[in-house]
């Protein structure tokens, strides 16, 4: 009777599984032997339910934890390579290092009497980056990431010379100190005020270096190292364009 209810549990599995469905003994089994047919077939069910957990809560903890580890160094690496980056950055006899020409004439002027606008506000205690750099973490990172660019074109032999900038500066690198040219609303202030107008209506607007050229040497320190001529070029073009404003 007992090898009988074995193969009628061996069977009865047999086509439970044919049929997809699945077949299981109760958790709390431990048997090692169930039964033997007649036919010499044994059948062993070794049901470790609980040890079968325990591995499976380990997989599930151990992943995860090689997995934050390996984030966690990523995150140290690339905050590390930035911190650096932004230390280096800070000192503008640095920004020489790579750009050898023309930063070391903009640095030699730098550490003299004014001569162009960049020099004054070298004068002022600006550095370099404050005026290379967007606003806020976001302006700083991508100007990190410009940098970083810049050091593998150089250590390539790529970088030539004299070095010309690829982009032209943002409005945003001079409106984070200077916001309040945009706020007096007076007639000698104006081209100030309609600016953001401008460009909002034309993709071929002026932008605030078109006037203030900060490494130009041909500026009048009288009228902050504006050219003139150039100055009044930029002028009209707005002019021309008010009647679409």
């Amino acid at each position: 009777m007992r090898i009988l209810a074995a193969n009628v549990q061996y069977w009865r599995a047999i086509n439970n599984l044919r049929k997809g469905a699945v077949f299981c003994m109760p958790p709390d089994v431990n048997a090692h032997l169930i039964a033997e047919s007649s036919a010499g077939i044994r059948m062993q069910f070794v049901i470790r339910s609980k040890e079968a957990r325990m591995k499976r809560i380990r997989r599930l903890i151990k992943g995860p934890r090689w997995g934050v580890v390996v984030l966690l160094a990523l995150l140290g690496v690339v905050v590390g390579a930035f911190s650096a980056g932004a230390q280096f950055e800070s000192t503008d006899a640095n920004c020489a290092l790579c750009h050898t020409e023309p930063e070391t004439e903009f640095v030699s002027r730098g550490e003299q009497s004014p001569v162009d606008l960049a020099s004054q506000h070298a004068a002022e205690g600006v550095r370099c980056i404050d005026c290379h750099s967007g606003d806020g973490i976001t302006g700083r990172v991508q100007a990190e990431l410009l940098g970083a660019r810049d050091v593998l074109v150089y250590l390539s032999g790529q970088g030539g010379q004299p070095h010309r900038s690829s982009s032209v500066m943002a409005d945003a690198n001079c409106l984070k100190c200077h916001s309040d040219v945009l706020q007096v609303r007076v007639f000698n202030n104006h081209f100030h005020v309609f600016l953001p107008q401008w460009q909002a209506v034309s993709s071929r607007a002026a932008v605030c270096v078109d006037c203030h050229q900060g490494h130009k040497t041909n500026g009048d320190v009288r009228i902050a190292f504006l050219n003139e001529r150039q100055t009044i070029q930029v002028c009209q073009r707005c002019h021309m364009a008010a009647g679409g404003l």
